[in-house]
C-alpha cells in the first residue's frame, strides 16, 4: 500500500513537471505573451525578442541630468559682472590658473603664484584696461622685484601690490567700489588704510617709499586743503596721534603730529588736485640703531655700489670708500656729519669724476649711493 502511494506521487510529480515545461515552450512561440518575463531562465535563452521592447523603457531616464551643467552659469555670471564695473567687487577679480593660498577678506584679495613679476603684470594689464584704470604701473617692471601702486577711475579704487620672492610671487589686490557703499553719505569723506596710515577714500592714487626708520606716502585727492586738514586731524587723533603744531602759507599747509611710532608730518599742497605728503620718522628706533646725527646736524653714509675703491669729495674733505662698503649694513659704511645745507659731491672712479648737488636738513640721515655715474641720495631718517 505504501509502495503504491509513493508510485502515484512520483507519477503525479512528473505530470506536473511536463505540464510546466509545455507551458514554457508555448511562451517561446508567442512574443507578445507577458508570462515570459515571470520565468527568468526562459527570458534569457528561449525568448530574445522579448528583450527588444525593454530598452525603450530605460531611454527616457538619461536626459534628466543633461540640463544641469555646473560650469556654464558660473562663466555667464562672471562675464556679466566684468561688463559692469559698478557691480564689481574684489571677489570678481581673476587670478592666474596656478594661484595658491587664495584668500578674500573684506575688500582684499591675496594669493601666491609661480609666475614672475613681469608675467603677473601682463596677466592683469587687460583687466586694468577693461575697467578704464591706468595700467602704467604694470609697465616696464622687468628691473624690479615688487610693484606697489593705486589708481581710481571715480567708480572704484584699485590698490595693487606684488612681490617676487625666490620661490613664488605674492600678490595683494584691494578693490574699493564706491558704487556699492550705499551706507556712506555721498557728501562725507571716507577713509582707507594704507601702510598703517589713514588716507581719504576719494584719492586718485598714491605712492609709497620707506624703510625701517622712515616712511613716506604721497597721495592725491580732489578734496580741497581745508577738507583734508580736517580729515587728517580727525583720523589721526582717533589713532592716538597728537597734533603738536600747524602752519599755513599761500603755498602749503603743514601739520606736525607725535605718537608712539614717532613723528608724523603731513604737508598739503593745493593744485588741480591736492597733494598730501605724509612723512613718518621713528626716532626711537633710529636712535637705538645709532642712526641719528648730533642735534641740528645731518649725517651721510657713503655706500659703494662698485667692486673697486672710489673717492668722494664733499665740503673740502676727500674720503676713500672701500669696495662694496655699506652694501650689507651702514655699520661698515664711511660716515660724515655736516651742518644742514646744499653741497657739491664729487665721486671719482678710475680717474673719472662726476659732481652732483645734494640738499640735507637738520636731524636727517642720508645714504649716498655711489658708483661711476655719481652720487644718488636716499633719505634713511
Amino acid at each position: 500500500m505504501r509502495f503504491n502511494t509513493w508510485r502515484w506521487i512520483v507519477l503525479l510529480s512528473m505530470v506536473i513537471l511536463l505540464g510546466a515545461l509545455a507551458a514554457c515552450g508555448g511562451a517561446s512561440k508567442n512574443a507578445a505573451s507577458p508570462t515570459a518575463t515571470s520565468v527568468p531562465p526562459a527570458t534569457a535563452t528561449a525568448a530574445p525578442p522579448t528583450a527588444t521592447p525593454a530598452p525603450p523603457t530605460a531611454t527616457p531616464l538619461p536626459p534628466t541630468p543633461t540640463p544641469l551643467p555646473t560650469d556654464t552659469p558660473t562663466a555667464e555670471a562672471t562675464s556679466a559682472v566684468d561688463s559692469d564695473s559698478v557691480a564689481m567687487t574684489v571677489a570678481d577679480w581673476p587670478t592666474p590658473p596656478d594661484a595658491t593660498e587664495v584668500e578674500i577678506s573684506d575688500e582684499t584679495l591675496s594669493f601666491k603664484t609661480a609666475l614672475l613679476l613681469t608675467d603677473v603684470a601682463e596677466f592683469y594689464r587687460p583687466v586694468y584696461e577693461s575697467k578704464g584704470l591706468d595700467a602704467s604701473c604694470l609697465e616696464d617692471v622687468g628691473d624690479y622685484t615688487s610693484i606697489s601702486c593705486s589708481y581710481s577711475n571715480g567708480d572704484m579704487t584699485i590698490s595693487f601690490f606684488a612681490f617676487e620672492g625666490f620661490a613664488d610671487t605674492e600678490v595683494e589686490i584691494e578693490v574699493i567700489n564706491y558704487g556699492m557703499e550705499s551706507s556712506v553719505d555721498s557728501d562725507e569723506l571716507g577713509v582707507t588704510e594704507e601702510e598703517g596710515l589713514p588716507l581719504p577714500n576719494d584719492h586718485t592714487g598714491y605712492s609709497f617709499e620707506g624703510g625701517e626708520f622712515r616712511r613716506m606716502i604721497a597721495v592725491y585727492s580732489p578734496s580741497d586743503v581745508e577738507t583734508l586738514t580736517a580729515f587728517f586731524q580727525t583720523e589721526l587723533a582717533s589713532r592716538g596721534w597728537t597734533l603738536d603744531d600747524s602752519e599755513a602759507t599761500e603755498t602749503e599747509t603743514t601739520l606736525r603730529f607725535s605718537g608712539s611710532d614717532g613723528e608724523l608730518v603731513v604737508t598739503l599742497t593745493p593744485g588741480d588736485e591736492t597733494e598730501a605728503l605724509l612723512v613718518l620718522r621713528n626716532q626711537a628706533a633710529a636712535e637705538e640703531a645709532g642712526m641719528l646725527p648730533p642735534a641740528g646736524q645731518a649725517r651721510l653714509y657713503l655706500v659703494n655700489f662698485t667692486e673697486g675703491e672710489l673717492t668722494v669729495t664733499i665740503d673740502g674733505q676727500t674720503i676713500d670708500v672701500p669696495p662694496s662698503a655699506g652694501m650689507e649694513s651702514t655699520s661698515d659704511a664711511p660716515m660724515l656729519d655736516l651742518p644742514p645745507g646744499t653741497y657739491d659731491v664729487t665721486t671719482t672712479v678710475d680717474g673719472a669724476s662726476v659732481t652732483d648737488e645734494i640738499v640735507v636738513g637738520a636731524d636727517e640721515s642720508w645714504g649716498l649711493l655711489l658708483d661711476e655715474y655719481g652720487a644718488l641720495p636716499m633719505q634713511l631718517y
